[in-house]
């Protein structure tokens, strides 16, 4: 590739680490062509953008777009997901397609310029999405009100009741007659 091809990927892929939220390396050694097409189309499938690249273009890459944090595991082959809306899909995929898999091995993640290593990464994946949070935040804020609708609508039943059975107690009391 000549120079002025290398700085134009370089610049590309500064522009697309800059822009976004997560980034994951992963060792894909023993992974076959197919098996790293599967690999693609379940994150491309969930908005993620993976690319194998070659290390020293993003070690130029990632300086120039200050993740610096990631340059110590940029050692070996390295194939690079980058997080779409969601910084946590990318983990989300690599540790079930390496759990099904045994390929790739995480190398690292950067997510909200901190730097995790592939434990972390694995207990990021296993957190609920965005929408089951929102739900259950959502649920825990509805309970209370639920609970106290249903004292209230039980304390109206209770007082309808009383009130039907008034008339009729009245009827068969001699001091009212």
């Amino acid at each position: 590739m000549a120079r002025p091809e290398k700085e134009a990927v370089v610049a590309e892929m500064a522009e697309a680490l800059e822009a976004t939220s997560g980034i994951y390396l992963a060792d894909f050694t023993g992974l076959t062509v197919e098996g790293v097409n599967q690999l693609r189309r379940e994150l491309r499938a969930q908005g993620v953008h993976y690319k194998v690249v070659k290390n020293t273009l993003t070690r130029l890459a990632s300086r120039q777009a200050k993740r610096e944090g990631i340059l110590p595991y940029l050692e070996g082959p390295t194939g690079i997901a980058l997080a779409g809306d969601d910084p946590l899909e990318p983990a989300r995929v690599l540790v079930r397609f390496m759990k099904e898999h045994e390929r790739p091995t995480i190398k690292a993640g950067l997510v909200e310029g901190r730097v995790l290593d592939a434990r972390e990464v694995q207990r990021l994946a296993a957190l609920p999405t965005k929408d089951i949070l929102y739900a259950t935040f959502l649920g825990m804020l509805n309970a209370p009100l639920v609970g106290v609708l249903g004292v209230l609508t039980g304390l109206m039943n209770k007082t309808a009741r009383v009130l039907v059975e008034v008339p009729g107690e009245l009827r068969q009391c001699d001091d009212f007659a």
